[in-house]
């Protein structure tokens, strides 16, 4: 793809990655977060729950786990990023328009642990930065949630 892409002239191709990952993650300083609740805002709730057989969040929504449609397996995350970005309705149809250009506060929940962050987008991507460094992630899944300023996280 990289060449086809060379002979239409879109560039060279290289990406340079933007996430460091890591065996550990950052869970070093995390608090317990076994149980993850967002709200969204008034009429949209979501969650995680972690499985300490496997390692990973189980995502719900609207309380019901959530699976995937083909398989039926529930969607699982080795990382769930959660962030808070400016949110404005641009329609009556309640349609956003989100403000990803950061900073802004999160928490990324690793492992059974809550970790509080900042977010910066760097290159385009949402990356968790705590004392100035990014944090590295658990290879695998992961989600971002972008929440409201409004929004709520809650975990324990």
């Amino acid at each position: 793809m990289q060449e086809a892409a060379r002979t239409k002239g879109y560039g060279d191709g290289e990406t340079k990655p933007v996430f460091q990952f890591d065996e550990n993650g950052a869970t070093a300083e995390g608090e317990p977060a076994a149980e993850i609740d967002l709200v969204y805002h008034k009429l949209y709730e979501a969650g995680y729950r972690y499985d300490e057989e496997s390692g990973e969040y189980v995502r719900y929504t609207q309380g019901e786990k959530q699976v995937d449609r083909e398989s039926g397996e529930p969607l699982t995350m080795d990382n769930v990023l959660v962030i808070k970005a400016k949110h404005r309705v641009t329609d009556a149809a309640g349609h956003r328009e989100v403000d990803l250009k950061g900073p802004g506060s999160g928490v990324l929940f690793q492992r059974g642990k809550a970790i509080p962050i900042q977010w910066e987008n760097i290159n385009g991507v949402i990356v968790p930065v705590r004392d100035g460094q990014m944090l590295p992630l658990l290879p695998g899944k992961t989600w971002i949630n972008i929440l409201p300023e409004t929004g709520k996280v809650s975990y324990r």
